[in-house]
């Protein structure tokens, strides 16, 4: 999510951004977008031509099954600034067998505590039965965290957005199987 700051983006951005993507062939990359650059009718998420590898979630939450490749993907999109409900759905019986990952746009909140931006509790994720969801909104990242059988982080952003983010910046890499999620963070 927040791949974009905003809807508005300069064309020879979203561009980039497409070629950039499309040269990673044998990869898969899932976008989830937020409250800052959420699915509207002037989107570039609504372009046609985003390369074949990727996947784009617009809306309610939905799964993108692999079975030659043992895994599914799941996720939503943002469509406007604020979600007040949480949209994870728990991965369907036929979904069991496979790894099933997570990329989704929110607040980890506790209990009962209320969020605008796609409130997730530790209870939906470990309801949820993911193996390991990927968490974006935060700009700070978190460690590799479980509930259950469930892994979940935020990795932050990959680059800090201002002098308020100058701790370490980047990514999380690794491997995701049942009951176990070996990645480190790896800096930018």
């Amino acid at each position: 999510g927040d791949l974009f700051e905003g809807s508005n983006i300069d064309q020879q951005m979203v561009s980039s951004v497409k070629k950039y993507i499309g040269n990673l062939k044998e990869s898969i990359v899932a976008i989830s977008p937020g409250n800052h650059d959420y699915v509207s009718l002037d989107s570039p998420f609504q372009d046609k031509d985003w390369p074949d590898n990727t996947i784009i979630f617009n809306g309610d939450f939905e799964s993108k099954v692999f079975h030659d490749k043992g895994f599914a993907i799941h996720g939503f999109g943002f469509e406007s600034t604020y979600v007040r409900e949480g949209k994870i759905a728990p991965i369907r019986e036929e979904h069991k067998n496979l790894i099933n990952l997570c990329v989704v746009h929110g607040d980890l909140v506790s209990g009962l505590s209320e969020s605008t931006y796609h409130p997730i509790t530790e209870k939906i994720l470990q309801e949820s039965r993911m193996d390991y969801v990927a968490l974006g909104h935060i700009h700070k990242r978190t460690e590799i965290l479980r509930t259950g059988n469930t892994y979940y982080a935020y990795s932050g952003c990959p680059d800090g957005r201002g002098f308020d983010e100058l701790e370490e910046k980047g990514v999380y890499l690794g491997w995701v199987s049942k009951g176990r999620a070996d990645m480190a963070f790896v800096p930018m």
